[in-house]
């Protein structure tokens, strides 16, 4: 099946890899008419929908795997991180000039090997599902985990754990991060 919404059919094609076109057709009802051109208010509250159905019917290693499939990877913000990662004297110089750029948050920090990091400060920043009134589960969040990592990583030139400990439409006051550097 195709979607009309090129979002839609990226987190199709993640969910028929993990698990199947049967479970991908019952998490994503409703998806068929789904375009970008609908108010945001619309679009969150069926990846409510679709959120709900993947924490219900798939086991979370699962969700993961497909919600970080999904991320975000923007070539222009990887091409100024590796830039700022090169001119930079150290790791916390890199940070300091990477919090600047808005690209991994709006607030970054080194603290005993662990860069915290916030997102949105207040207001989720998900095109999908920023403008949501109510709240999703934070299984959803996993797409800016792994759009995360893959900046950190790709710049910084070394694999990284990343975790998300909070997150607005989960009911957090910010999105927040934690990348652990060894």
């Amino acid at each position: 099946m195709k979607y009309k919404m090129s979002y839609i059919n990226k987190l199709a094609k993640n969910i028929d890899k993990v698990v199947g076109e049967e479970i991908r057709l019952k998490i994503l009802k409703g998806c068929e008419d789904l375009t970008a051109k609908q108010k945001k208010e619309k679009r969150a509250e069926i990846m409510k929908m679709v959120t709900e159905r993947m924490d219900n019917l798939l086991y979370e290693k699962d969700i993961i795997k497909i919600r970080e499939a999904c991320a975000c990877k923007p070539q222009k913000f990887l091409k100024k991180a590796k830039e700022l990662n090169r001119e930079a004297k150290n790791i916390e110089d890199f940070l300091y000039k990477l919090q600047e750029t808005g690209y991994a948050g709006n607030s970054i920090r080194l603290e005993k090997n662990i860069i915290h990091g916030k997102f949105g400060i207040g207001k989720c920043v998900c095109g999908m599902v920023g403008d949501t009134k109510s709240l999703i589960s934070i299984s959803w969040c996993h797409c800016c985990k792994a759009h995360i990592r893959w900046l950190y990583e790709k710049s910084l030139k070394r694999s990284l754990k990343v975790e998300i400990t909070e997150s607005i439409i989960s009911g957090g006051k910010d999105c927040i991060y934690k990348i652990y550097l060894k």
